[in-house]
């Protein structure tokens, strides 16, 4: 068990004797540092992640088994976070890949029968973010939607969601799970009008709740999105557009290293309704 080896190396570093003489023989020059031991954990479980990941496509087509046994790791590497305030590390700017996901489409990477790859490109400095969703081959289907974000600051946003089974994401920030199959609609005269149509009505307005424990510092694991614009474009070409007013999600970083993030994202901070994703950094 990874966490209870990280605790017992904590204790066992921790017991050193003061003598110096003591302290040799104790621990030699070979023994292993806490950070050492730590990383070497850190990385371990991120290898087993990925190694259980690779079959799901993304999670796309992860079974109700492969996404315990994912959920169960995902949790051992969170407890080995070593930031007490992920979401104010500088290590969240820069773009990131999304490699799983338990959200509906579109945010797991799927748009109507089409799947790509989902990214999201964080600027810290503006409080912005760019989720961007590409179809393959050659990005010839896009959808990006541009959003602002804040600390959060505990309230609860109340659901106005229509739809009971709809759930939030980050790249996409909120889904349906209704297929977006309309492409293949021989009676939809405008089929690709009609599939932006369907991917912008996945977003719903939201409002703030009364509450919120003051006391907590919330903004230092979690912030507030707000939605600005959503662009679909096909060829290059922008097919549909459209701003948003009051549409708002919490995303709580659960992990964050130089080189992986986990967020668990819902609709209105409680932790009933998120999703997971986990990220790598996209090499430039």
């Amino acid at each position: 068990d990874y966490v209870s080896a990280f605790a017992n190396i904590k204790k066992i570093t921790s017991c050193r004797p003061h003598h110096p003489s003591l302290l040799r023989v104790s621990l030699p020059s070979t023994s292993p540092t806490i950070d050492q031991a730590s990383a070497s954990i850190v990385e371990s479980l991120k290898d087993e992640i990925n190694e259980n990941i690779a079959p799901t496509k993304r999670g796309l087509k992860a079974s109700k088994q492969q996404q315990d046994d994912v959920e169960v790791l995902l949790q051992k590497l969170e407890g080995a976070c070593e930031l007490s305030e992920p979401a104010r590390s500088p290590y969240m700017a820069g773009s990131w890949a999304v490699d799983y996901s338990t959200a509906p489409p579109p945010s797991n990477g799927k748009l109507g029968p089409f799947e790509g790859n989902a990214s999201q490109v964080i600027d810290l400095v503006k409080r912005t973010y760019v989720n961007i969703l590409t179809v393959e081959p050659n990005g010839w289907l896009t959808a990006e939607l541009s959003a602002s974000w804040e600390e959060w600051d505990g309230i609860i946003l109340k659901d106005d969601s229509t739809e009971e089974k709809d759930e939030a994401s980050v790249v996409g920030d909120a889904a349906s799970e209704e297929p977006l199959n309309v492409v293949d609609d021989d009676s939809d005269p405008d089929p690709w009008n009609s599939l932006a149509e369907k991917f912008s009505n996945i977003f719903q307005r939201n409002t703030p709740l009364k509450g919120g424990n003051k006391s907590e510092d919330f903004g230092a694991t979690s912030w507030k999105v707000t939605f600005d614009n959503l662009r679909i474009q096909v060829f290059g070409n922008s097919i549909f557009e459209k701003k948003f007013v009051d549409t708002a999600r919490v995303w709580k970083m659960t992990y964050v290293d130089e080189n992986t993030r986990i967020v668990r994202a819902g609709r209105t901070g409680k932790s009933e309704d998120n999703v997971v994703f986990y990220m790598s950094r996209e090499k430039s």
